[in-house]
């Protein structure tokens, strides 16, 4: 569960860390690097549920022999990068410097 708190009217910031190194003294040691610890901790990049209904359609597109991406399709934009270059060159060169 992911849950959020008000904050205290009187709170000074930074008295909870030194008050916990007090009490845990170990507590760095035995930072989680699970959720949103790790999260914080630069541990993890991202949290994904289980059982993401996404996931499970990405898996199925991916591997399904019909599936093409823009990626399949790179070769063909750079022709055409390349013809509009071309012709643009050819429009921008004075007819007498050819």
């Amino acid at each position: 569960m992911i849950t959020t708190y008000p904050e205290p009217e009187q709170y000074t910031p930074g008295l909870a860390d030194d008050y916990f190194k007090g009490v845990y003294p170990d507590m760095e040691e035995k930072q989680s690097d699970i959720g949103v610890s790790g999260l914080m901790n630069d541990k993890q990049f991202n949290l994904v549920p289980e059982g993401l209904k996404r996931m499970n359609r990405r898996e199925k597109y991916v591997t399904n022999p019909e599936h093409a991406s823009l990626k399949n399709k790179r070769e063909k934009r750079d022709l055409l990068k390349e013809k509009k270059f071309q012709a643009q060159q050819k429009k921008s060169t004075p007819k007498g410097d050819e």
